[in-house]
């Protein structure tokens, strides 16, 4: 399963950003919050989903990997890293490899397709 970041697992974009990292998590509403107060939510059941993939004997042996171009990669990473899935874990947990740089998707696809064996 691979998966694009931006209006994909989260709104708003990083481009949209203007005050960026350091982000601040908010447990109660599983949302982040950037150093100039802008939300940053995950889309629709992705947490859910990301576990499902992660945990459900039906996807055993599936991997999960990120292919994004996001304007600041830093950035997805550290909210990778906070974002939490139903049971507890990370995001960043359950990502077996991730291409968040410039370039293509073809190139990330492929790089992905490499590192994971696929």
């Amino acid at each position: 399963f691979v998966f694009d970041l931006d209006n994909c697992v989260w709104d708003p974009e990083m481009y949209q950003l203007y005050g960026g990292s350091p982000f601040k998590y908010d447990a109660a509403t599983n949302t982040c919050v950037d150093k100039r107060g802008e939300r940053v939510r995950l889309l629709g059941d992705v947490p859910r989903i990301w576990q499902e993939i992660a945990s459900d004997p039906k996807f055993a042996g599936s991997k999960l990997a990120i292919a994004s171009c996001c304007d600041e990669p830093q950035w997805a990473v550290e909210l990778l890293n906070m974002f939490r899935l139903p049971d507890g874990r990370t995001m960043m947990e359950v990502v077996d490899h991730r291409e968040i740089h410039y370039g293509g998707k073809r190139a990330h696809h492929q790089q992905i397709s490499k590192a994971l064996g696929v």
